[in-house]
């Protein structure tokens, strides 16, 4: 059975693209829709984690990131997170 990994994706447009960010594993992509950049954003953190698969690391790199396997599920969570506007002075 496959496991899912909940990712936290943070998303703005930059000029022409918009650019889709998951801070846990520092994964980024873009495209020139959100649904686009959200898929490759898929694809990127696929292939990333295809890697550490690969060379055996996956289970560290998810555990550094912050991540946790619940046993009943066989799904990773991301770590708490919150993305609040606040003021600054400037």
């Amino acid at each position: 059975m496959k496991q899912k990994l909940l990712l936290t994706v943070k998303t703005w447009k930059e000029g022409r693209n918009f650019v889709a960010y998951n801070p846990e594993l520092d994964v980024a992509s873009q495209g020139n829709t959100l649904a686009h950049a959200q898929d490759n954003l898929r694809e990127a953190v696929g292939l990333f984690l295809g890697t550490t698969k690969r060379m055996g690391t996956i289970k560290e790199v998810l555990r550094e990131a912050g991540f946790s396997l619940e046993s009943n599920q066989k799904v990773y969570r991301p770590p708490h997170l919150s993305f609040d506007l606040v003021d600054v002075n400037v």
